[in-house]
């Protein structure tokens, strides 16, 4: 997404207001599977990273279907499995992009994706997880790279088409949804918006490592385009 070079509005949000230090404000929109103990690791590192960019974002969750098949014990052994690799994952990738952790990488809290599953669990027929798995099917099978920009923008796109509205009450405090109008004020109001995907390791067909998961996302980051 490019940014709005539209008027801002009188009505835009002031939670969207020009820095007078100079730090870019983004509107983060950051898509999640909400079952996934790893989506909330890369949230975290992500969140700890945003700072040393040089932004301070607002973040959006928006949400792809979610595995119904996965139980909660699962998620939790996950979580515990993979916070001790986070921090070393979570600082390589940042140096790549000549970034430092100022604070160490924590645990994900596996409260959330719990939660989250109970819900997915519950979830009218029409939103399976065939239907994100399909939008990935398509893209792939058309030989079309994750690491290309403009697959990326096209499979964000078609999510924010079917999964738009956020599961605000899943989210742990500092990851609350913002409105779905944020949007349109942000892009009123001059702010980039940032389009960030964060995948779990259930998609296999990808053949995406975390670290490069989070590369993806920093790149999306710290891209001027």
């Amino acid at each position: 997404m490019s940014p709005a070079t539209a008027t801002r509005a009188p009505e835009a949000s002031a939670a969207f207001d020009a820095t007078a230090d100079g730090v870019r404000r983004s509107l983060v929109e950051l898509y999640l599977d909400h079952g996934c103990p790893w989506s909330y690791m890369a949230f975290t590192a992500l969140s700890r990273l945003a700072p040393e960019i040089g932004i301070r974002p607002t973040w959006r969750l928006l949400p792809i279907a979610g595995d119904r098949s996965v139980a909660a014990a699962d998620a939790g052994m996950h979580a515990a499995r993979l916070a001790a690799e986070w921090p070393e994952i979570a600082a390589s990738a940042a140096a790549d992009f000549g970034l430092r952790l100022r604070q160490p990488i924590g645990p994900a809290d596996g409260r959330p994706a719990a939660a989250a599953i109970h819900l997915l669990r519950g979830i009218a027929p029409d939103r399976e997880p065939e239907a994100h798995a399909a939008l990935f099917a398509a893209r792939f099978e058309a030989g079309q790279d994750i690491s290309d920009p403009a697959c990326l923008s096209a499979l964000l796109g078609a999510f924010a088409e079917g999964f738009g509205e956020a599961f605000a009450a899943l989210a742990p405090a500092d990851l609350r949804a913002a409105p779905a109008e944020d949007t349109e004020q942000a892009l009123q109001a001059g702010v980039r918006v940032v389009p960030t995907l964060v995948l779990n390791r259930r998609h296999v067909l990808l053949g995406a490592e975390p670290r490069d998961v989070l590369r993806l996302a920093l790149a999306n980051l710290t891209s001027n385009d």
